[in-house]
């Protein structure tokens, strides 16, 4: 029998070892020690291995999140500006194309050809007895403030209001095109009182997009 700390050989029955004086434990009680009661240690990892995160990793502050199901869009796809119609990547309204009436407000451009008093009486002249293409509301409003204070001016009033009339009507008739209105809508004014409200109702709305008299007043 040997000495269980320093190995020193002892007698049969010894209780100490005389060398080390450590307590000498027989064969026959280490083996009938419980193996519930025997220490047991995890094996640890090697100095320096990495260590396995105990969390999933998590993604970078303020990042998107799909909502469940959802699908995914390509990188790089095109967004759609918040409320516009969805129309396919890279289609185009055809030239000619008019709005219906009742455009909703988003389609109307309230500064679409916005132009001055005297820009607008150059139109006003240019486009004589053009009954076609689009006149702005400003265009339209200037011309007719001009033609008020021409009629005020005494004795030539009433000649240059006449000559005036065919280009007031041709100015007219654009304007309605360019809220959408087929120039005829300007016979309503030979309905007395409610004809002239609808009129001027229709000549005090916003430019809408393209139609089929042109494109928008710029």
């Amino acid at each position: 029998m040997f000495c269980n700390n320093c190995g020193s050989p002892l007698n049969d029955g010894a209780v100490f070892c005389l060398n080390c004086g450590e307590k000498v434990v027989a064969p026959n009680q280490q083996q009938s020690q419980p193996a519930n009661q025997q220490s047991y240690e995890a094996p640890q990892q090697p100095y320096g291995a990495p260590q396995q995160p105990n969390v999933a990793p998590q993604q970078p502050y303020g990042a998107p999140q799909q909502p469940y199901g959802a699908p995914q869009q390509p990188y790089g796809a095109p967004q759609q500006p918040y409320g516009a119609p969805q129309q396919p990547y890279g289609y185009q309204q055809p030239y000619g194309y008019q709005q219906p009436y009742g455009v909703p407000p988003q389609y109307a451009n309230p500064n679409a050809g916005k132009v001055d008093f005297v820009t607008a009486i150059k139109i006003f002249f240019a486009k004589y007895a053009d009954f076609s293409g689009r006149a702005s509301k400003s265009e339209f409003w200037w011309s007719y403030l001009f033609c008020f204070l021409v009629g005020l001016i005494p004795y030539v009033g009433w000649v240059a209001s006449i000559a005036l009339l065919i280009p007031s009507i041709a100015c007219a008739v654009r304007r309605l095109h360019d809220t959408g209105r087929e120039g005829t809508y300007y016979l309503m004014c030979l309905i007395p009182l409610v004809g002239t409200i609808l009129l001027i109702i229709e000549w005090c709305k916003d430019s809408v997009g393209d139609n089929m008299y042109g494109p928008m007043p710029r």
